[in-house]
């Protein structure tokens, strides 16, 4: 330890009372879910919570029970267990694994789904998440890439970016966790 950190922490408490403080909160991952479904999405039955693969799944469950022209609004902050070197953030890694879900589970209708950021970063690229649909996973195997061992690397970034899924919003100014958008054509 440096000496500088051991003489903060030798350094007596101060006493004095903090000045007085008044929090307003401006923003929240629910209102911006609230936003959504004012929009005219319905609200998820489930947040965006745990690890992304598990997510997934549950987000594709809800898949054949989507109306035509029907969208589900998801908040939250999901959880991503890093095995590889990769480049890539939870938000693309979770649009990925759905789209590769989908692609095995497929549904008889057109979809789309959007992972996003609310800062515009996901990970320590530029990307703030991705946008998937049906025909996602074939492009980006003719982009040269397999969407399946690029997650085994967590390497969501190039393969998203390879299917043209990528999306880079910039910075917000805001951060309120995460927002997903399950859409049925």
């Amino acid at each position: 330890m440096s000496d500088v950190a051991r003489a903060v922490l030798r350094r007596p408490q101060d006493r004095r009372a903090l000045p007085p403080a008044r929090n307003i909160l401006i923003g929240s991952n629910a209102l911006s879910v609230a936003a959504m479904v004012a929009a005219g999405a319905d609200p998820a039955p489930l947040p965006l919570a745990g690890e992304v693969q598990d997510c997934a799944r549950a987000i594709w469950a809800l898949a054949p029970g989507l109306r035509p022209g029907q969208a589900l609004a998801f908040g939250g902050k999901t959880t991503v267990r890093l095995v590889g070197d990769g480049m890539g953030g939870r938000n693309q890694e979770l649009a990925l694994r759905l789209a590769l879900l989908a692609e095995a589970q497929p549904v008889n209708f057109g979809w789309a789904f959007a992972a996003i950021g609310s800062d515009g970063r996901d990970g320590p690229g530029e990307a703030a998440g991705g946008l998937v649909g049906a025909g996602t996973p074939a492009a980006i195997r003719a982009g040269g890439i397999d969407p399946a061992a690029a997650l085994a690397r967590n390497d969501s970034t190039p393969a998203l970016a390879a299917g043209d899924a990528l999306v880079v919003t910039g910075a917000t100014g805001t951060n309120v966790a995460d927002l997903a958008v399950l859409v049925r054509g």
